[in-house]
């Protein structure tokens, strides 16, 4: 399983994917959204409202874009993008 995390104003994100289209968003090491295919290519969207720092609300999207030769996922608050990587994609 590869995974992409960052902490993110207090919270500690996490999107989690293997090599089939499947893939975890976690806040703060709990489950919020997890989402399965059998189809390729495929983008797999995974989304939560989480509280950052105090009071602040941010709305929190996984994107896992898989295609033939490999993976990209993406985590994204209120648009912006926080964090993106690529993986290869290993055939199992």
């Amino acid at each position: 399983m590869q995974r992409l995390e960052i902490n993110y104003r207090g919270a500690r994100l996490a999107l989690e994917f293997d090599t089939s289209p499947a893939a975890r968003l976690k806040v703060n090491g709990i489950v919020r959204e997890h989402v399965r295919s059998d189809q390729l290519p495929i983008t797999l969207k995974l989304t939560s409202t989480v509280q950052t720092d105090y009071e602040w609300h941010e709305f929190i999207e996984g994107l896992v874009i898989y295609s033939e030769t490999g993976v990209r996922a993406s985590l994204i608050a209120n648009s912006q993008e926080l964090a993106s990587e690529e993986f290869p994609r290993e055939i199992t």
